[in-house]
């Protein structure tokens, strides 16, 4: 906007120095009386001139911060500026045309009195050139403001336009506006829902982990009912299987184990006496409950003699004794081997199995056997008769 202010201030200028030409030509000489009169014109108009730029400066500092409101974007009353501002720019235009015209005028009146004035001294003639100087500066000053002048006017028009699209970005975001408060009404009214929906969330919440608990309870007391059920079953099974066993042993206790056989005489060969010598000696340790030496002797009785069917039989009832229950069973297999028909061999496996072993149904096997070889008259009867006896 300091564009406007330059062109008044050229005004001004170019008027000063038509000030003082006149007052150089007025010194001069008495010859220039000719010219005081048309001066004297001159003074009273840039005097009107000066008192008319001081108008203008006003109406352009008016005009100055009327443009500056449009272009900060103030939308109300916008247009009505935009035109008032137009009208001044073209009233300012056409005084600045009527001052060309005025200067034109004046620099016509200028030549004449150069021609007047051609005998006037070289000092008058040198401040003449000098204003000549500046009028021609001033001039030129007055063309780049008439450039600035169609600059602004182009500014004006952008500054309209840009008005106008400022109007429908106005009317554009009062739609928005109204739009984002239906969207807050939407929203309060979603965030009340959302409220009440969250309430009843926590509600049904607290119902299903109270469900949740009593289901875990009641599953908890199903597991602990089926827990006790197969203890009093297994309980139930294990009476029942301790009393089949008592039962059993009861009646395999009434009869006692055959104990160690003797040793029997040695035969003619060495390598029988040496059998005989150590059956001695393992007989002679049992009696006096050396187990170990005895378990020892009857081994190496064994290994020179390993078909004999009474030392494994002793060799079993020792090892027995140490509660070697394989080892033991072992032994007695072999015995069995050669007199398969020996009931006592059957008879002490099955209370190895039944006492040592805890093996009730192997036992009651065994002792079947016992029994299918037992005499008829021998009274024994099965540990399961025994028990259906004792019921």
């Amino acid at each position: 906007m300091a564009w406007w202010k330059n062109v008044f201030t050229a005004f001004v200028c170019v008027s000063v120095p038509f000030l003082a030409l006149t007052l150089c030509n007025a010194q001069d000489d008495a010859t220039l009386q000719e010219s005081d009169d048309t001066l004297s014109i001159f003074e009273s108009r840039i005097n009107a001139l000066i008192e008319e730029n001081i108008m203008l400066k006003k109406k352009l500092k008016d005009f100055d911060s009327g443009l500056s409101s449009v272009q900060r974007g103030a939308f109300s009353g916008a247009d009505t500026k935009s035109q008032k501002l137009q009208e001044e720019n073209q009233s300012l235009s056409g005084e600045l045309e009527k001052k060309d015209k005025e200067i034109v005028a004046l620099q016509k009146q200028l030549a004449n009195l150069k021609e007047s004035n051609q005998d006037a001294e070289p000092a008058s003639k040198s401040k003449l050139k000098s204003l000549e100087a500046e009028v021609q500066s001033l001039r030129a000053q007055r063309d780049e403001s008439s450039k600035e002048n169609a600059s602004l006017r182009g500014q004006l028009e952008k500054a309209k336009d840009e008005i106008a699209v400022v109007a429908d970005l106005q009317s554009k975001l009062k739609s928005l506006e109204d739009a984002a408060q239906s969207l807050r009404t939407e929203i309060e009214e979603s965030s009340k829902e959302k409220s009440e929906l969250r309430g009843q969330m926590e509600k049904a919440k607290g119902e299903i982990a109270a469900a949740a608990s009593v289901s875990e309870a009641f599953n908890k007391l199903q597991e602990e009912n089926k827990e006790l059920r197969e203890n009093v079953a297994a309980l139930q099974e294990a009476n029942s299987a301790q009393a089949l066993e008592r039962t059993m042993l009861e009646a395999m206790l009434r009869r006692h184990p055959q104990g160690l056989k003797p040793p029997q005489p040695a035969g003619p060969d060495e390598g029988n006496f040496d059998v005989m010598i150590h059956t001695n000696l393992g007989f002679a340790y049992a009696m006096k409950e050396n187990i170990d030496e005895a378990v020892r002797e009857y081994q190496q009785a064994l290994s020179a003699n390993p078909e004999d069917k009474d030392i494994h039989y002793n060799l079993g009832y020792l090892l027995n004794k140490q509660n070697n229950y394989s080892e033991a069973i072992k032994e007695y297999s072999q015995a069995l081997k050669g007199t398969p028909q020996d009931q006592e061999i059957y008879y002490n496996v099955a209370l190895i199995y039944a006492l040592g072993l805890k093996d009730v149904k192997t036992a009651e096997e065994y002792h079947q056997k016992f029994l299918s070889l037992a005499s008829p008259d021998s009274g024994s009867s099965s540990p399961v008769e025994e028990a259906g006896k004792a019921k």
